[in-house]
């Protein structure tokens, strides 16, 4: 069966199909964004807080951008962010200090932002395990 060279044209299309090489593209981004077939999809995402956690959002934020050229730049208000082959900075992180003029940084999470009140968590405390089971 897998001699036959219609079968393996099937099996071809069915797989290009299954992998993306279809007609029906992804959206690129949160903004959704639809590249065209000689472009491919970045993304990073935007983080925003502010002074006194009056404000906090993170989303995704797409460009479609030629296949030949790398995702591993974007710029972040006055700057330029960059990927090393060592650390990942696909965060731009915007912080407003008491509705000033923002800050832009980029940072590998949003957790690392100037202005995020987040922790990471490992495992659940001992408090929050106490809150479902009263719950």
């Amino acid at each position: 069966m897998l001699r036959n060279p219609l079968f393996k044209l099937l099996l071809f299309g069915a797989l290009s199909l299954c992998l993306g090489g279809g007609s029906a593209r992804a959206s690129c981004g949160d903004n959704k964004l639809a590249c065209g077939a000689d472009e491919k999809c970045c993304e990073h995402r935007v983080a925003t807080f502010c002074e006194g956690d009056a404000c906090s959002s993170v989303h995704a934020e797409g460009e479609c951008i030629p296949k030949g050229q790398n995702c591993g730049e974007f710029w972040c208000g006055n700057r330029q962010c960059q990927t090393s082959w060592l650390l990942t900075k696909d965060v731009c992180c915007i912080y407003y200090p008491g509705g000033n003029i923002p800050e832009y940084a980029c940072a590998s999470s949003e957790l690392s932002c100037r202005g995020n009140t987040s922790y990471l968590t490992i495992r659940p405390t001992l408090a929050s395990s106490e809150l479902q089971r009263d719950h």
